[in-house]
């Protein structure tokens, strides 16, 4: 037999991609799919899964627009290993300037 099984207790996982069982791990991804524009990129512990619950904080530059308008971005929930089981949010910001900052021009 090529490829050992992991015991089903281990949270491990044969997959065609990698040589040993490996486990499972997610992406948490920020942008904006129009602009294609990337804001946050945050790795997530392997322990997530069963049904677990995780909090995650992104910290990123907000998108440049004028004061007080909204923004729609998406969130993607992206496993690396598993292929068909991401998941997609949208996300709409109201961007405000920050303290001591001059209001953008931006449209």
């Amino acid at each position: 037999q090529r490829f050992r099984e992991p015991p089903p207790s281990s949270g491990k996982l044969l997959t065609p991609f990698f040589h040993k069982p490996r486990a499972l791990g997610f992406w948490l991804v920020l942008g904006d799919r129009e602009s294609d524009e990337l804001y946050a990129l945050k790795r997530l512990p392997q322990s997530l899964g069963s049904g677990r619950q995780l909090k995650a904080e992104l910290a990123f530059a907000a998108p440049e627009v004028a004061a007080g308008r909204k923004v729609e971005l998406g969130l993607w929930l992206v496993a690396d290993s598993i292929r068909g089981i991401d998941l997609e949010a949208s996300v709409t910001l109201e961007v405000h300037p920050s303290e001591g900052q001059p209001p953008s021009k931006a449209p």
